[in-house]
Formats: C-alpha cells, structure tokens, sequence
C-alpha cells in the first residue's frame, strides 16, 4: 500500500479530530514549534492547554515514549491525549488522557493494547 492513501486517511481523521476538538474547546489549532514532532493540535479549553494526537488504530511506542516526555508546554497542568480512529469510523473508539511531563505513569491495559 503506497503513501498517499495512508496520508489521506490520516488527513480525513485530523480534519474530523479538528471538528471534536472545537466543539470542546475555547481555541484549536495545529502544533507549532517543537510540539509539532510530538503532537498534531495544541487546545485550550477550562482545564488549561491540551496536547492532541490522532492515530489510526495504534500507536509506536516511540511516539508515545516522546508524548510523555515532552516538557516544553509552557503550563504543567498541560494533558496530553491521544484519539484513536478505525478507518470509516466517524467518531473516535478511545480517547487516552494522560499527564503532561509524567514518563514513568501508569499506562491503563486498553492503552497498552494499543502500543504496537
């Protein structure tokens, strides 16, 4: 399978997170700066700032090893959280919330699962 139908799908998925996440949130936009290599939105809403990353139906341990250990947020009450989609699915099958700066943190067992 070529390049160009996994970035598509994974451009449909971003544009449907984009979609939640504004409905949710105060202010949405897309990573800038070292947040890009880590996540794909950065968000406001009345807990403080999001860290968003979408996936298609797993994600790498590395991609989440740099997730819990980004530090670079300028408020530590910073969550990170993950969107899982199945493809032509139209909302989301799990949504992980983590803690910002927390690399050792208890994984939850569906997340683990997910760590391909």
């Amino acid at each position: 399978m070529s390049d160009d139908p996994i970035k598509q799908q994974m451009r449909r998925l971003k544009e449907r997170t984009w979609h939640i996440l504004d409905k949710e949130s105060f202010h949405v936009g897309e990573a800038r700066g070292k947040a890009t290599n880590v996540c794909d939105f950065i968000c406001m809403d009345k807990s403080g700032y999001r860290l968003v990353k979408v996936c298609l139906q797993t994600i790498s341990p590395v991609d989440l090893g740099r997730l819990l250990s980004f530090n670079d947020s300028r408020d530590p009450g910073t969550i990170i959280q993950i969107f899982f989609w199945k493809k032509h699915e139209h909302q989301p099958f799990f949504r992980a919330k983590l803690y910002y700066d927390r690399p050792e943190q208890p994984i939850s067992a569906l997340l683990q699962k997910l760590v391909k």
